[in-house]
């Protein structure tokens, strides 16, 4: 039988499959244990508990057409309390379209896996409808992941797209397509979009923190292909609160029975995909300077960098390098320059004992009151209070 089997009443009530029950006996009405039972033309089962078979064994034996059903009666090996009853019904046509369109409520676990520390780790892992496979943009995993240095995952294929933001560390990445082999290092306020149906491997050599989604659907390779073709697949953000922000409505709509959550999840990817797109189709000539322009920034992060200096390296005026690289990464020059200062400041007080004086002037300021202001402003701590955290 085909069709999925709908299974009512007691989930432990199983077949009989012991003695001194060796077949199902197919019950009409007869006196059964010298009791006459109620008539009835519904075929019924008497039997005990056995872990050897199933219920849905019985219903594919016995059980033809939609909507006939059967009642199986089982008590336990050692008592002789009445037999516990449970309904076996083929599912109907309408019922199996239910059943494929049905959101299932998935819930939010720390994966377990070899470079991945799961206490700092959470997957949600969704099960799309039926409907939204066949009409919807749909996400299948949503996550935030703490990788250790050691960390490298390698697969042949995953079929869906990958989009994340790396918000501190450095992800390898490597994609093999008709083209060759392309390598990617994605820093932080990088996002990155790869085809996830190649042969793909994610590394990393440093503490290493994501947030991504594997999402498909209808119009997943068009968004893809759009957005690769300007941006190319690793691309500044700057303001990682488009994609966070995103994830969270996400976890949020799936963790909860909502019974449209495939369509407010597809709205949110929708929304998402568009931004970045039209955000691609926002660059134009000028993208090259301003992506080296970010490149120096990432590594002179410390020295006294201003827009005058910024804007002249791009060949631009103040006004038009202002204005590309925001439409670019969604944050000014000044902003996207902080961001990198504080990714460093919290990784050294993170994972070194250097002074908070060493550490400001190691980052690009003066010294440590300016950059004991700076961080509170950004963080809501100080950096000795961070470290604390940090550290326990």
């Amino acid at each position: 039988m085909s069709a999925k089997t709908v299974l009512c009443g007691l989930s432990e009530c199983v077949p009989f499959g012991t003695p001194p029950y060796q077949h199902p006996t197919r019950y009409t009405g007869t006196p059964q244990n010298g009791k006459e039972s109620q008539k009835t033309d519904i075929p019924t089962f008497f039997g005990i508990f056995s872990p050897k078979s199933t219920l849905q064994k019985i219903a594919k034996n016995h059980i033809k057409n939609d909507n006939e059903c059967c009642i199986l009666k089982a008590r336990p090996v050692t008592s002789h309390r009445p037999a516990n009853t449970c309904v076996i019904r083929k599912a109907s046509a309408m019922q199996r379209t239910a059943q494929r369109n049905r959101h299932t409520v998935p819930a939010i676990i720390h994966p377990v896996e070899k470079g991945v520390i799961s206490s700092e780790s959470t997957l949600l892992i969704t099960v799309p409808s039926g409907e939204a496979q066949r009409g919807l943009l749909y996400p299948l995993r949503v996550g935030r992941f703490a990788y250790a240095p050691e960390f490298r995952l390698e697969r042949q294929r995953f079929d869906s797209f990958l989009l994340g933001v790396v918000t501190e560390g450095t992800l390898h990445a490597t994609i093999w397509d008709d083209t060759g082999t392309l390598r990617h290092d994605v820093h932080p306020g990088d996002v990155f979009l790869f085809d996830t149906y190649r042969h793909h491997e994610g590394s990393t050599d440093s503490l290493t923190r994501t947030s991504m989604i594997h999402f498909d659907g209808v119009s997943a390779r068009i968004y893809y292909e759009r957005i690769t073709a300007v941006a190319g697949n690793v691309f500044p953000i700057g303001n990682t609160a488009l994609m966070e922000n995103s994830i969270d409505l996400l976890l949020d709509t799936y963790t909860q029975d909502h019974p449209q959550a495939d369509i407010i999840g597809a709205r949110i990817l929708t929304d998402l995909l568009t931004e970045l797109a039209l955000r691609s189709d926002a660059r134009d000539d000028d993208l090259p300077a301003i992506r080296e322009t970010i490149g120096f920034i990432d590594g002179h992060f410390a020295d006294r960098l201003t827009l005058a200096m910024l804007s002249r390296r791009a060949m631009m005026s103040e006004r038009q390098y202002l204005r590309k690289f925001k439409a670019l990464t969604g944050v000014t020059p000044h902003e996207y320059l902080t961001t990198r200062r504080m990714d460093e400041a919290k990784r050294l007080l993170s994972s070194t004992d250097m002074p908070v004086r060493d550490v400001a002037r190691t980052v690009g300021y003066p010294n440590a009151n300016a950059f004991t202001a700076a961080f509170k402003r950004r963080t809501g701590m100080t950096p000795n209070g961070f470290r604390a955290v940090a550290r326990p």
